[in-house]
This record gives C-alpha cells, structure tokens and sequence, in this order.
C-alpha cells in the first residue's frame, strides 16, 4: 500500500501505544528510524522498540515485543525471578545487528 509505505517512517501513537522517536540508528550501511512505545495493563507492561526503513517502495521493520509483568502478582514463594532488561537488549541488539537489506 502507497499510503503505508509513505508513512513508514513517522510515530503511529494511535497503533502502537505511546510511540516516539527515539533516534536514527545506521545497521549494516542502512539508516532506520527507531522509535518505542508501549502501554500497561493489570500489573502487565507491554514494551514495543521497532526499527523502519524504506527501500523501493517497501516499507521494512523489525520490532521488539517484550511483555513482562509485576512480580507482585504472583504468589509468595514463586521461583520466577526478575529478568535483565539491559542483557535482553544486548542479546536482540545482537541479533538486529545481522540485518542486511539488499
């Protein structure tokens, strides 16, 4: 779709939750616009990171969707134990970091 293409690379808040731009990031020679959004509900915490680009009348992205919730909902003595947001991103930045676009 033309229309979607055209706006691939502005903030849609009224699709994902809160989106703003972040910044432009350069992955493999290609220059994306990064933005993050995202919203809460009940004790749950929904966090969107995308990366769009456009080439050719194509619209690419590649989003992150991270849903963690409040520890405080589970019941006392629960084994699950809080995550590592940095160390998440580390690893999925890693993996971004492969992206080629030809």
């Amino acid at each position: 779709d033309p229309a979607t293409v055209q706006s691939c690379l502005e903030v849609a808040p009224d699709t994902i939750p809160n989106e703003h731009l972040v910044d432009t990031v350069t992955i493999n020679g290609r220059q994306y616009v990064h933005t993050e959004g995202g919203g809460v509900a009940t004790g749950n915490f929904y966090e969107q990171i995308m990366y769009r680009t456009r080439q050719a009348g194509v619209c690419y992205e590649l989003g992150y969707l991270i849903h963690t919730f409040s520890l405080g909902v589970l019941p006392p003595g629960s084994t699950v134990m809080e995550y590592n947001r940095e160390l998440l991103l580390q690893k999925l930045n890693s993996v971004r970091d492969t992206l080629i676009i030809n």
